[in-house]
């Protein structure tokens, strides 16, 4: 099942462990004196740039009410948890209290999510050392009541829309100020773990699944072998961030995304052109997916981004006198070899009918009928979650299934077909009113079993490629709204891709 870092690390508590209670009614009384900002966020659709969230509008939402961190400790096996609790006799939330907590360290970088459900008073989050080390601990409140209880949920982060839709806007989405709000309050940052049990590595294998709910970001050596990192083949690194125009990302540049047990091998653009040499890869969905397409045929040797993509939508539309959106056939197409990629817009199931002659006008096309099609869809999730949290599961299922049936009727049947459906990206920012990161679970759940039911209706290779686990240790650097992910989150986005979708050379085995 997807989403279990996101979800299901939850361990509620029912009372806070005794060795505890002495640290949390320190806690809580010292957490009494702190006063809260004269100005407190609003919920309105757009919120001043003077606005920030973060405990002080729990406190309101909770009818003063406070929060504490209990912790970070370090368990048996190097697992570390940290408690967030209730402050007050009998103390419980009035709804479910999600926290999102960043994990760094010199060489590790990872994150969790937990929610506790209206009614708790503490939850307890908790995370297994990957190897020994000095560790940082950063616990941000992020959404209150996000469990579909009827009523809209409550961002508590510090990244947000501060501007209009379509206004030049100068004010980061993200703020120190706000982002320091939204930490727990009196949580502990820093603790050293020095007894690990480490996974035991099956070095050799490469990673051609779209799992990434066991993986961290790690920084690797030189060479990138050894130690808790693993492994990988290929070529080197520092080539796939040149390639993928995140030559900028220094910072993140020495670190990759690596699984205890497998390694994934950088494609050279040689190699992905041999592999995909035949076939025609279809990406349709939102600007998720625009997105993906880009990065991955920059690594193939293209040269276009996401906003030459868009710039192309733009100018179609303009002609047509229709709206980007509703204009899938103004993608850009990339040819390498004996191989093409091509990105259709699709944000709603309305634009189904141009999907579909997207797809037709590519497989029509002159010369040596390809091989073998692969569809990467996530059919427009993103923009498919206005509706009440009971409500994704009726209209999403739908508009996937429906997407999906127009595919295969395109495809025909002469040519094997392979689908890979990505998820949503982390959620870890307010974007807009309609998302929250129970909706994008959902989507996720949704995507997972339309990949199981096209399996069992006869399309061999279905699969699901989780980049919500890949992005979450992302929040603080490759994005600017919590939803999209560039630099080298997106690097790596379409490694796991390629990955998926061809095996490495003979000579890598």
């Amino acid at each position: 099942m997807l989403g279990l870092r996101l979800c299901a690390v939850v361990a509620v508590l029912a009372v806070v462990a005794s060795s505890a209670e002495g640290a949390r009614s320190a806690l809580c009384l010292s957490q009494r004196g702190a006063s809260a900002p004269s100005v407190l966020a609003q919920e309105a659709r757009f919120n001043p740039p003077s606005r920030c969230r973060g405990w002080p509008l729990l406190r309101k939402l909770e009818h003063g009410g406070d929060v504490v961190g209990v912790g970070p400790r370090v368990t048996a096996n190097g697992t570390v948890t940290l408690d967030v609790v209730a402050c007050g006799a009998n103390a419980t939330w009035h709804r479910s209290l999600s926290v999102f907590l960043s994990v760094y360290s010199d060489r590790v970088r990872d994150a969790v999510l937990a929610r506790a459900p209206r009614g708790a008073g503490a939850l307890r989050l908790a995370w297994a050392a990957p190897e020994a080390g000095e560790y940082t601990f950063l616990p941000r409140l992020h959404f209150y009541g996000d469990d579909c209880d009827g009523a809209p949920p409550v961002y508590l982060g510090g990244s947000e829309p501060r501007c209009a839709p379509r206004q030049k806007c100068r004010t980061p989405r993200l703020q120190g100020a706000c982002d320091k709000l939204a930490m727990v309050p009196q949580a502990g940052t820093r603790v050293a773990v020095n007894d690990v049990l480490a996974p035991t590595r099956r070095p050799g294998r490469q990673c051609r699944d779209g799992a990434t709910a066991d993986g961290t970001w790690v920084r690797f050596s030189r060479d990138g072998r050894g130690g808790a990192a693993g492994g990988y083949s290929g070529s080197p690194w520092s080539t796939l961030v040149e390639r993928s125009a995140h030559r900028h990302d220094r910072k993140m540049a020495p670190w990759r995304f690596s699984r205890p047990d497998c390694d994934y091998h950088f494609f050279a653009a040689s190699e992905g052109a041999a592999c995909l040499d035949d076939v025609f890869v279809a990406y349709v969905g939102d600007s998720l997916v625009r997105g993906l397409y880009a990065t991955t045929v920059r690594l193939l040797g293209g040269a276009t981004d996401d906003d030459r993509i868009k710039a192309a939508q733009a100018a179609t539309a303009q002609r047509t006198r229709g709206g980007a959106g509703s204009n899938p056939e103004s993608q850009t197409t990339f040819t390498v070899g004996g191989a093409r990629l091509a990105y259709a817009n699709m944000w709603a199931g309305s634009e189904l009918p141009s999907v579909r002659r997207v797809l037709a006008q590519e497989l029509r096309r002159p010369g040596r009928p390809f091989a073998r099609i692969v569809v990467v869809a996530n059919w427009g999730a993103e923009h498919s979650v206005a509706a009440a949290c009971d409500a994704v599961e009726a209209k999403f299922g739908e508009q996937a299934r429906a997407a999906l049936r127009a595919v295969r009727q395109v495809a025909g049947a002469g040519r094997p077909l392979s689908l890979v459906l990505a998820t949503p990206t982390a959620l870890l920012a307010r974007r807009n009113p309609g998302m929250s990161t129970t909706k994008a679970l959902q989507l996720a759940s949704v995507l997972e079993r339309q990949a199981a039911d096209a399996r069992a209706a006869g399309v061999a290779d279905a699969r699901v490629l989780d980049l919500s686990n890949l992005t979450l240790a992302r929040f603080d650097d490759a994005t600017l709204d919590g939803v999209h992910y560039g630099q080298t989150a997106a690097t790596m986005g379409a490694t796991v891709l390629l990955n998926m979708l061809c095996r490495r050379p003979e000579r890598e085995q």
